[in-house]
């Protein structure tokens, strides 16, 4: 709706060659008192020439939550590797403060 509205921010420093942060934000506001919120930090890290590891760590809080006045905490962590000839293999898992888990897998080749 026309009242409903929302901000966003993210920075990202290159640390050193290999080692890239970021930092982001977001919240979103609706009529009725509603707000909810996230924030969330992130690595990542050339490990070898062809694959980078990532991790995150991040909280998202608000009316809308399954446990409100408590921030849900989450983090992930995943690999990405990509040994030539146009083909990437990934794979990531993320983990809550809910006891909530998800992994995932990826493989792509382009011709």
């Amino acid at each position: 709706s026309d009242e409903e509205w929302g901000l966003g921010l993210s920075a990202g420093v290159d640390v050193t060659e290999t080692i890239a942060l970021n930092l982001g934000g977001r919240s979103y506001f609706a009529p009725g008192d509603f707000e909810a919120y996230q924030v969330e930090a992130g690595i990542t890290a050339d490990v070898a020439e062809n694959l980078e590891a990532t991790a995150t760590l991040g909280a998202y809080w608000g009316d809308d939550t399954p446990v409100a006045d408590e921030a849900i905490i989450y983090g992930t962590a995943g690999l990405t590797y990509e040994p030539g000839g146009d083909f990437t293999l990934e794979g990531e898992v993320e983990v809550t403060s809910l006891g909530g888990y998800q992994l995932t897998f990826g493989a792509s080749k382009s011709f």
